[in-house]
């Protein structure tokens, strides 16, 4: 019973370690604390840092010769501050109105 419940653990443990590296990556928390992550809509991330600085449509893997469909992403783009950190270069990636990416770097370094 004991090894049960020390794999089990294991288990969980593993699977809530992977799962928030995962959700970690697709966020941006901001100066007032508020968190901008993926699956929000284009509204909610202009309440949260505002109209983007840079405005931008991306094609990514289209390929005509054998009719594959490629994907376009609209960029919003931001020099933000984050709550930690000072300010970063932050790009917001849309598939239509949802939050499919989001790509940060501090503006220092």
């Amino acid at each position: 019973m004991k090894l049960y419940r020390l794999f089990a653990t294991l288990v969980v443990g593993t699977a809530f370690l992977f799962s928030s590296n995962a959700s970690a990556s697709c966020s941006f928390r901001v100066a007032s604390g508020e968190l901008v992550r993926c699956g929000m809509t284009q509204l909610e991330v202009r309440v949260l840092l505002g109209s983007p600085d840079n405005v931008s449509m991306n094609s990514v893997g289209v390929n005509a010769r054998y009719r594959q469909r490629g994907q376009t992403l609209r960029t919003w783009s931001y020099l933000t501050r984050a709550n930690v950190g000072g300010l970063f270069f932050v790009n917001v990636y849309f598939d239509g109105d949802e939050v499919v990416d989001i790509k940060k770097r501090q503006a220092n370094r």
